[in-house]
């Protein structure tokens, strides 16, 4: 597909990180306790429309949505076979009731007795229950309830992840933000009490994110970001990746069958993986048995801790990069786990702590992402709308007055969207370079006019 291979490899990470999900974690210190975490990770594809993203994360995602295909048709036969029992159950119920009438007309004490008690032995098993892996589109009252089926997590993929974003702005769903928010974290319970939903509670709260986005819409976000709108949301987008565009090659060759063989293989056994045998140590107390550096890997481990920790705190950057670059501190334990999980099942290692391997790949890959988020964040301030808008402007490139309509027909980068232009256009006016236009009264039984702007004289540059 000519993409640059950051894409599926970022998009096997996260599909990674959501097979494994709460089952285990790692706590990145050897003697206190507190801090543990697990690899659920958030991805997004940043690229220019028509760039293949859809069909690159369509292919990379081909394992684990066959993986949930294979658990829907398990729970399809689980669920007839269940339907069969309660039949069972059912009829054998009724039986013992008509015995039960039968022991009372004649008032046999002893009879009745022994009747109660097999009437309340016998109970259907619970209905099964879904194994998901993954969820397109969903309103968060759905995902939880969903959740609740599958504790361990499950990966929300959006084909365009503005969508997702643009839903949370809407009136109402306010509190949808924040259930993911506190989703990212993978440890936390959530519990929901709604009228007519009752209460749902799903512990370790556990979802992992990845989908694309154009750099123009994302743009937006993280001017936001830089400018007072922070919440965390964007800087939990780690495993975000904008390689520059690769020249077209025409390449028509047969895919190495036997390395996506092996690669699905690795994946099944990751999900059949019971982390206790793999190495994992449950404490008294706790719901999530956990990983730890070997002592190497523990070294490793500390000595990038100090020296990054030590550059956050010296960095001249933005504080919403610094802040970015700070949940490295998840990014780099997960990172070495789900390493280390695959040389387990690939049989590269033996099981047992984290090795130094896995926690200098880590390292590595921290450095490229740390990268990505250095150009995602400069273009959210270099390349705001409100400095596209601005030049534009200078430029004599709209009438005047010029309407909202009129600057998403220019297409220009950032302002396509009409929630984008307007608040475009209010930083504009707080800065005076533009007033709104007084409207004309509207006509009468008609649409009152849109609103219009004007750009102030003054920014306009001198004639010679």
């Amino acid at each position: 597909m000519q993409c640059p291979p950051d894409w599926p490899a970022v998009a096997w990470l996260v599909m990674l990180g959501a097979v494994v999900g709460n089952r285990c974690g790692i706590r990145p210190k050897q003697l206190d306790t507190g801090w543990l975490e697990v690899p659920n990770l958030w991805g997004a594809i940043v690229a220019d429309p028509s760039k293949l993203k859809t069909p690159t994360l369509a292919a990379a995602l081909a394992p684990l949505k066959q993986l949930d295909r294979d658990a829907r048709d398990e729970y399809r036969q689980n669920a007839q076979l269940h339907e069969a029992e309660a039949d069972v159950v059912k009829a054998r119920r009724e039986a013992i009731k008509k015995k039960l009438t039968k022991a009372a007309d004649k008032g046999n004490e002893l009879d009745l007795k022994v009747l109660q008690n097999e009437l309340a032995a016998l109970s259907a098993t619970a209905p099964p229950a879904a194994r998901r892996y993954l969820v397109n589109d969903s309103t968060v009252e759905q995902l939880i309830s969903i959740l609740g089926d599958n504790p361990r997590g499950l990966l929300v993929f959006r084909d365009e992840l503005t969508g997702l974003l643009k839903g949370w702005e809407k009136q109402g769903r306010e509190t949808e933000r924040q259930f993911y928010l506190e989703a990212w974290n993978g440890t936390s319970d959530f519990s929901s009490d709604r009228v007519g939903r009752g209460s749902q509670f799903v512990p370790n709260c556990c979802i992992s994110l990845l989908g694309g986005i154009q750099p123009d819409k994302l743009g937006h976000y993280l001017h936001q970001t830089l400018h007072g709108e922070n919440d965390g949301m964007i800087q939990r987008l780690s495993l975000a990746t904008w390689p520059d565009p690769r020249p077209f090659r025409y390449v028509d060759s047969v895919p190495n069958a036997t390395a996506q063989a092996h690669a699905v293989e690795l994946l099944r056994r990751l999900d059949a993986l019971e982390p206790v045998n793999a190495g994992a140590i449950l404490l008294a107390g706790d719901s999530i048995p956990a990983f730890h550096f070997d002592e190497a890997a523990q070294e490793v481990f500390v000595d990038w801790l100090t020296a990054w920790q030590h550059g956050l705190d010296t960095s001249d950057e933005s504080p919403a990069l610094v802040q970015h670059l700070a949940k490295y501190r998840k990014l780099y334990p997960t990172l070495s786990l789900l390493f280390h999980l695959l040389n387990v099942v690939s049989g590269a290692s033996v099981p047992g702590p984290v090795t130094p391997d896995a926690a200098q790949l880590a390292g590595k890959w921290c450095t490229y992402f740390a990268a990505h988020a250095r150009r995602l964040y400069a273009y959210g301030a270099r390349g705001s709308a409100a400095a596209t808008l601005g030049e534009h402007l200078r430029a004599g490139r709209l009438p005047s007055p010029f309407t909202v309509r009129d600057v998403q027909r220019k297409g220009w980068q950032g302002l396509g969207e009409r929630p984008a232009v307007l608040s475009t256009l209010e930083e504009l006016m707080d800065a005076n370079w533009l007033r709104e236009v007084p409207r004309p009264a509207a006509a009468e039984g008609g649409r009152p006019p849109a609103p219009a702007y004007e750009a102030n004289p003054r920014i306009f540059p001198l004639k010679p």
